[in-house]
């Protein structure tokens, strides 16, 4: 019931997608200044039809440059990638 201040609030990203193929799975991975993040989606299952995927991730204070990878690692097939967003998603941390 308190008050909140921009101090206390988390600021997150979330990567949504669509993408379908032939590979059977997927792995995204989030990069700053050219270092990947912790924050993977690390083979999720994927399907010939179109599915949605989404990755929430914080960025590193120091991060002055953005880039996903989106991969299929040693996959024979192919994936096509459509709607792809990054959005602010900010969130409240709970006062106690």
């Amino acid at each position: 019931q308190g008050v909140s201040s921009a101090a206390s609030d988390v600021y997150k990203r979330q990567i949504t997608f669509r993408a379908r193929g032939t590979t059977g799975i997927i792995s995204v991975q989030p990069q700053f200044n050219g270092k990947g993040s912790k924050n993977l989606l690390s083979d999720a299952e994927l399907f010939e039809d179109w599915k949605k995927y989404e990755v929430s991730f914080t960025a590193p204070a120091d991060a002055k440059t953005f880039s996903c990878a989106i991969y299929s690692w040693n996959r024979l097939g192919h994936f096509e990638i459509r709607d792809f967003s990054v959005v602010l998603k900010e969130e409240k941390k709970e006062e106690k």
